[in-house]
């Protein structure tokens, strides 16, 4: 429970391999998180999360507050294009997707939700 907005919130992480491009000292395993949150009224929320292995504190951060009557907005984050690729049983085509970089966590992204201010569908 994250004291201040009253949220009830579970964090799943598995840490994956690098590929060996960036020796493991200057960047950790890379990370996905599912971070799971119940908020006050009881609605539920799922975001999906991922890292280059080099955010240490896996805690839970609150959505955006405005701190004054003038701040009306969330701050715009910026949202980045990546390539991801299936690697299983069976090859899929390379698909696109949009995540969003944290500002308070800046090598974090998040995966942009589908909507009219993002293009995954």
């Amino acid at each position: 429970m994250e004291k201040d907005s009253g949220i009830a919130y579970a964090l799943i992480s598995l840490s994956g391999v690098g590929l060996g491009l960036v020796p493991r000292h200057v960047l950790g395993a890379p990370r996905l998180t599912a971070q799971c949150t119940r908020d006050v009224a009881g609605k539920l929320h799922f975001e999906l999360l991922v890292d280059r292995g080099d955010v240490g504190d896996l805690s839970y951060l609150p959505p955006w507050q405005p701190s004054s009557k003038e701040d009306l907005f969330p701050p715009r984050l910026e949202k980045l294009t990546v390539t991801m690729e299936f690697l299983g049983y069976t090859k899929v085509k390379p698909v696109k997707r949009q995540w969003e970089r944290l500002d308070k966590l800046p090598s974090e992204m998040r995966y942009a939700t589908p909507s009219l201010t993002s293009a995954n569908m």
